[in-house]
């Protein structure tokens, strides 16, 4: 695969970083590696720019078989005018590919948190900069939705379709603004599975999306994952897929009975 940075500088001495992040999370069930990676980059102050990384080497889609992608970054470093300091961008995690099954639809949120609790909403990314040859919501089946809390409902067609998934989340200092402070690039692939036998969907119990517990330094901290099978025996729960930071460790899927399947996060 041949990838390539798209830089649109007002500025000069930025040099763009390599792309090969670490392995994170991995799924031997669905065939999937989930992979983060974060650099130092030294910018001039005010330095306003977006950045891209561009290719076409991936998974053959259902809407273009030889697509382009371009995925792209607004980075803009001039203080603040509430409090003099820098921003902090938002940050949105997300598995790929996430299935769904046929013919059903379903609702799927984009996991966001901002540090400086700044106003975040989600649109489709648009242009050859954002989004290349796929981009939304003509990369999707007709009908597909996206709301402003960076949640998407899709209804799929074609059992094994691969669609792309492209939006830009943006952050604003307030409710009432129309100027984004910063915009990032969310970009994943969703493949149409067919309807399982069973249509009630495990419950999954974690910790709450964007909940804060204080940890003692060089103490570890354990959790759990448990997932609860609301279909009869003859239906198990064969794995449960995490994307998580560095140095986390997971194990295994454990059954604990023919209902309760947990791993333990530490």
């Amino acid at each position: 695969m041949i990838t390539y940075p798209i830089v649109k500088c007002k500025t000069t001495g930025y040099v763009a970083p390599g792309i090969w992040p670490d392995c994170t999370d991995a799924s031997t069930v669905q065939n999937t590696t989930a992979a983060q990676r974060s650099d130092i980059v030294y910018v001039p102050r005010n330095a306003d720019f977006i950045g891209a990384f561009a290719s076409s080497a991936w998974h053959s889609l259902a809407t273009n078989s030889a697509a382009g992608w371009s995925i792209a970054s607004r980075v803009e470093l001039t203080p603040r005018s509430d409090n003099g300091l820098y921003n902090n961008a938002p940050v949105a995690t997300v598995m790929s590919p996430i299935n769904i099954p046929q013919y059903q639809p379903t609702a799927i949120h984009i996991p966001v948190g901002d540090d400086d609790g700044d106003t975040l909403r989600g649109r489709w990314s648009s242009g050859t900069t954002e989004c290349g040859d796929v981009c939304p919501p003509g990369s999707l089946p007709s009908g597909t939705l996206i709301f402003p809390n960076c949640t998407i409902i899709i209804t799929g067609t074609n059992v094994d379709d691969c669609l792309s998934f492209y939006s830009s989340i943006e952050e604003f200092i307030s409710p009432s603004s129309t100027t984004p402070l910063s915009s990032i690039p969310v970009q994943f692939l969703i493949h149409v599975v067919a309807p399982p036998s069973c249509s009630i969907l495990p419950q999954v119990y974690e910790l709450s999306q964007q909940s804060c517990i204080p940890i003692t330094a060089g103490q570890t901290f354990t959790s759990c994952l448990i997932a609860i099978n609301d279909c009869d025996a003859s239906v198990s729960i064969i794995d449960i897929s995490t994307l998580s930071f560095a140095e986390m460790d997971k194990s295994n899927i454990i059954k604990q009975d023919s209902m309760t399947y947990y791993k333990i996060l530490s």
